[in-house]
Formats: C-alpha cells, sequence, structure tokens
C-alpha cells in the first residue's frame, strides 16, 4: 500500500505482520512480543543489535516497533533518498532473522524487567487488569500482550521458532509506504527487489475469534500499598468496522476525551476527586472496550465511582445538546487531521484499517463519516454499550476485597 505525500521529504515504511497477542495459547503467552523485540537483535544482513543500529542511526532514521492483540508492526521513518536502506532491513528482518541463543537469553531478562515495570506502575498495570476482567484471562483476548513471568521464563528457542515460521509469511504481511515516494514503477522494482519471497497481502484466512458472554457487573481488585488508587471501568465495546465506531468516537470526546469534557470539569475540576481522568475507546477486529481511567483519592474512591457511574447513566439516558455534538465532532475532525499530518502515522491509520477490515476509506470519507455523527448515534451506541450487567471495575491500590465496590456498580 502506498500514500504518497508531496509536501514532506520524509519516507515511512511500515511492516505490519498479522498476528498479535490473540494467536498465542497458555504455552506460549508473550511470544509475539518477544519475536518483535528479538527481530532488532540480529539479521543475516546486520549480525546484531548493534550493527542494525548504527545502520539506521547513521542515517538519522526513526525505527521501533509494536506489539498488538491483533497485528504485530515494524517501522521505519527515513530521509526519502533512503528509501532503499529501510526496505532492505525490514526485508531481512522478515526473511532472514538469526533468533541467536544468546539474544534470546539477553531479551528474556529484558522483558522480565519490563514486566517488573509494568506491574510497578499501576497507572500501566491497571488497564492489564481491566482487560483479563472484561474479556476473561485465559481467552485470546484477556491474555496480556507481553506474558507473564512464568511464561517468559519458560519461552524456549523451539517454540520462538515454531511461532515465526508459521506466521512470519508474505501472505500474512503488509507493507505500507508513506511519505515522498519514488514514481510508480521505480517504488515497485524496489519492493519487488527486497520483498521477492512471495506476495504481500496482509490476510490471513482465520483469526482467533472472541465470543464474550456479560450477565452481571464484575470487580477485580489487586492489592498495592499506594496514597493514590487507579482505576479503570468501563464496558466492552464495539469492533474496528463496527457502523457506529465514529459515533462512540464521539461519544467518548463529550465524555472523557479531553480536559473539556464531562468526566473532567465534573469529576476532577469541580469535586477535586482525581489528579487524572479520561475516558478511552479500543477497538479490535472483532471486539472492543469502552473505559474510563482515573487516578483517585482512596478515602473518596466510593464517592468518585459513584460520580463516574452517574455520568455514564446521564450520557446514557439524557444525550448529549447540539452544541456539545458540533464541538465534540470539530475535535475529532481535528484531531484525526493532526494525526495525517506525519507520514508515520499516516502509514498506521491507513495500514490498520487494511489489515483488520480488508477496506480503506480515504481521509476525506474519514472526516465525513465524522461529520455525519448525530445525536441519534450517540444515543443508540450508548444505549447499546452502556449496560449495568456489562459494567467491569479494576482497581489497584490499598484493598483485597472486591465486595464492597461491586454494589456501586449501578446505571
Amino acid at each position: 500500500m502506498v500514500i504518497p505525500q508531496h509536501e514532506t521529504q520524509a519516507a515511512s515504511v511500515m511492516m505490519m505482520v498479522n498476528v498479535g497477542s490473540r494467536e498465542e495459547n497458555s504455552k506460549n503467552t508473550g511470544v509475539s512480543h518477544f519475536i518483535e523485540h528479538l527481530l532488532f537483535k540480529g539479521t543475516k544482513k546486520y549480525p546484531n543489535t548493534e550493527i542494525l543500529s548504527r545502520t539506521l542511526d547513521s542515517v538519522g532514521a526513526e525505527f521501533n516497533a509494536y506489539t498488538s492483540k491483533d497485528h504485530t508492526a515494524y517501522y521505519i521513518k527515513i530521509q526519502h533518498e533512503k528509501l532503499p536502506l529501510a526496505f532492505d532491513v525490514l526485508s531481512d528482518m522478515l526473511y532472514n532473522p538469526l533468533f541467536a541463543a544468546e539474544e534470546i537469553e539477553r531479551e528474556r531478562g529484558v522483558i522480565l524487567e519490563e514486566i517488573n515495570m509494568y506491574e510497578d506502575n499501576p497507572i500501566m498495570s491497571s488497564e492489564d487488569l481491566f482487560e483479563q476482567t472484561l474479556f476473561h484471562d485465559g481467552t485470546c483476548l484477556g491474555r496480556q500482550i507481553i506474558g507473564t513471568k512464568k511464561s517468559i521464563a519458560g519461552m524456549t528457542r523451539e517454540i520462538i521458532l515454531a511461532y515465526q515460521k508459521n506466521w512470519y509469511l508474505p501472505q500474512h504481511v503488509l507493507l505500507v509506504v508513506s511519505g515522498k515516494v519514488p514514481e510508480k514503477e521505480q517504488l515497485k522494482k524496489n519492493i519487488e527487489k527486497m520483498f521477492s519471497k512471495g506476495t504481500l497481502k496482509g490476510r490471513r484466512l482465520h483469526r482467533a475469534s472472541y465470543t464474550g458472554t456479560h450477565s452481571k457487573p464484575c470487580v477485580a481488585v489487586k492489592f498495592k500499598d499506594t496514597e493514590q488508587v487507579h482505576i479503570v471501568l468501563g464496558v466492552p465495546g464495539i469492533s474496528y468496522a463496527h457502523k457506529d465506531r465514529f459515533a462512540l468516537a464521539v461519544a467518548n470526546r463529550i465524555l472523557g476525551g479531553g480536559m473539556s469534557s464531562r468526566l473532567f470539569i465534573n469529576i476532577r475540576e469541580r469535586q477535586g476527586l482525581c489528579y487524572y481522568i479520561r475516558s478511552s475507546a479500543d477497538s479490535y477486529a472483532d471486539a472492543g472496550a469502552w473505559y474510563v481511567r482515573a487516578g483517585l483519592d482512596k478515602s473518596r474512591i466510593h464517592e468518585a465511582i459513584t460520580l463516574i457511574l452517574k455520568e455514564l447513566n446521564r450520557l446514557k439516558t439524557k444525550g448529549v445538546t447540539a452544541k456539545e455534538l458540533q464541538e465534540a465532532k470539530d475535535g475529532v475532525r481535528g484531531s484525526t487531521m493532526l494525526q495525517l499530518e506525519d507520514s508515520l502515522s499516516i502509514a498506521q491509520f491507513f495500514g490498520t484499517r487494511k489489515l483488520l477490515t480488508n477496506e480503506i476509506k480515504t481521509p476525506e470519507e474519514v472526516l465525513s463519516a465524522i461529520d455525519g455523527v448525530t445525536i441519534a448515534g450517540i444515543e443508540r451506541i450508548s444505549g447499546v454499550l452502556l449496560k449495568e450487567n456489562k459494567l467491569h471495575l479494576a482497581i489497584i491500590g490499598p484493598f483485597e476485597d472486591a465486595k464492597p465496590f461491586t454494589s456501586l456498580l449501578k446505571l
């Protein structure tokens, strides 16, 4: 996929592999993320991390990767004249990774420390606890992307190689190029030269399916001796291709998407109950999550949860005003346009949509869909999602018993 930009001197390449943590099982939890780390640790042409990094650093390139539940992506942003170098590095990572035993052992320690970092940071770990509760720990969406200490400690080279051999195939890879790119025929030659071992499609025949059932509110509590309590309160959301995805984006903007949102003004500014509070709507190929995150005064946590739920109920039952709707649409539209200013963001924007839905919406179509959101659309999606039996709450703080909080979950 190629998205030209004529007003920039940079080019970005994103290699998106259509596999993420949802394809793992109890024995190899965290292997997608482990492989993401290892591909930077040596390939046939760039045999160690120093050589690979110096090659890209020497031309001022930005490079990194990330692992999600649905896919894994590797990206390089580089001056446009050096675009063939980006293709060369990424193709060698795809076709010729070394997976040296000593690098696996070294990176095992790095990832275990990364897990420790998450566990020591309740802001980070509270969202993981929420998703384990929402999607149920052990399901394809409930497992932690990073893995567990037990799974990482037991991750053998054989497990890693088997997973890589099964998923890191050309038909599972989508290559997205954006920014200042060569003319079509030259670009095609460059790509075919570096990625000549099969057609890059980014598609696959199956995906581990998730089917959620939510019959009653659920609370998960993790004890940590902190002064500030960190909570995530939310409900199952919608998939990436859902027809109401843009209505949810606008509703989320009104609820807690910024410093003028209902949650920020009413919970933080007027009541002084928290330092941070915001809402987010995440989408996956076949599911999603709509949730509120907050860092709360531990002595007033019951009051804060009650008021957050009151705001959710107000959105569901009272709807939004025409003024709120227009301001939120302008905000979502503006943030989308800013995202499309950068070649790397553009690559991710288009690539994710292609990978998860096999459809491409132009920026104009996306902006038009945002403009088309109505008060009725927000009422519809809020009514569908904000139901009492779907409420899930994750708490990290000086508490051990979930029962006192379960009784609060009422809409």
